[in-house]
């Protein structure tokens, strides 16, 4: 059984360097050590659209809990989930 922790630090490296013109960046910088650890096909492909979901409303629930901005975390929420039917597709095309 394989355990894969997706944080967003690994979409935020390949954003970041294709923003700065590098090409294929998932392939030839992190995919060989995703291998290593055993994350491929499937697993990697479920980390990617994962990666790519909207925020989630525990966000709002914890700024009710301790004091946050409500208003700004519900509009968060709502922009995040709003572009996530563009984004989700898109990162899953140039990722996978």
């Amino acid at each position: 059984m394989t355990c894969f922790d997706a944080h967003s630090d690994l979409l935020y490296d390949v954003a970041r360097r294709r923003l700065a013109g590098e090409e294929r960046v998932l392939e030839t910088r992190h995919l060989e050590r995703l291998r290593a650890g055993g994350v491929e096909g499937l697993v990697l492909g479920i980390a990617v659209i994962q990666m790519s979901m909207p925020v989630a409303v525990n966000g709002s629930m914890l700024c009710m809990e301790y004091g946050g901005d409500q208003s700004c975390m519900a509009q968060i929420t709502l922009v995040s989930t709003a572009a996530s039917i563009v984004t989700i597709p898109l990162l899953a095309a140039a990722l996978l």
